[in-house]
């Protein structure tokens, strides 16, 4: 894989980060129609703010998620964005499960 550069008007970067992030008590809620779904809305809310997926893959019980963001958005914003969405998703998947 070559140095591909991602550019702005004023930079030129390359930021990426890995986030894992696991369900709570790392139960087995990401079934194989929860994860498709997931990852769908992921993908989804990433392009929106400009955050570029490089690999990613949904567990069962845990999520991997490595991106390439501009450099004006925080760590912690980046990963606040994708696991908030499943986790509402999911919530409420169970929900109407659980009826």
């Amino acid at each position: 894989m070559g140095e591909e550069y991602r550019k702005g008007p004023h930079t030129i970067y390359d930021a990426q980060y890995h986030f894992v992030w696991v369900t709570k008590s790392r139960y087995h809620v990401l079934t194989a129609e929860v994860a498709q779904h997931a990852r769908e809305l992921i993908w989804q809310t990433c392009e929106a703010r400009n955050i570029t997926i490089l690999g990613d893959h949904i567990s069962k019980d845990h999520v991997h998620l490595h991106v390439s963001s501009p450099p004006e958005l925080a760590p912690s914003k980046i990963a606040r964005y994708p696991k908030y969405i499943v986790y509402v998703m999911v919530s409420d998947f169970w929900d109407t499960v659980k009826g």
